[in-house]
């Protein structure tokens, strides 16, 4: 891992401002078809999207759908293709049991974190059989404002997640599998 920003601005303020002037809520990740689809494929029983924004990998999940992200505005587009949505603050947990979900999703949100091993132990406890996650390949994540930690295959292995590289070796993805 490599910290590329030593601020860190992913504020509350900043995700709803940033989601509302931006275009966030139809705009962000909008060639994720082939990544939302190979993830669909990888999900077991229930899921929650966490991060989800504004459901640009969500609305190709099949199933028992949970979404949940920080920012407020995006809520409301998250609620025409979820079948339970709700706010969430990764920072201080998720208010939910342990293992309240077969499979727990989180696309482009840990290189947000400061502390990106919370979050990843947070989505672990939350799954019952499986976490997906996608990053930034660390080549890639200098670019960004928003992130703060760049990350490569290895460090997502570090993190206790079998990995493999899409979308032309532009994004990591990582597998926990609770066995």
């Amino acid at each position: 891992m490599q910290r590329v920003r030593e601020e860190n601005p992913n504020t509350y303020e900043y995700w709803n401002k940033t989601a509302i002037k931006d275009g966030f809520l139809t705009n962000l990740h909008v060639n994720k078809i082939d990544l939302g689809k190979m993830i669909n494929g990888l999900c077991i029983g229930s899921i929650l999207d966490v991060g989800a924004g504004s459901g640009m990998i969500t609305k190709y999940l099949v199933g028992d759908i949970t979404a949940c992200d920080y920012s407020k505005p995006t809520l409301k587009q998250l609620k025409k293709i979820a079948g339970e949505v709700f706010w969430c603050d990764l920072k201080k947990g998720i208010n939910k049991p342990d293992q309240s979900y077969d499979t727990v999703i989180a696309t482009e949100i840990i290189e947000h974190f400061d502390d990106y091993e919370a979050v990843t132990n947070e989505l672990k406890r939350l799954a019952k059989y499986r976490v997906i996650i996608t990053t930034p390949n660390d080549k890639n994540s200098f670019n960004s404002r928003e992130h703060v930690w760049a990350f490569s295959e290895n460090d997502i292995r570090w993190l206790g997640f079998d990995t493999k590289l899409v979308e032309g070796g532009t994004t990591i993805l990582g597998i926990y599998n609770r066995c």
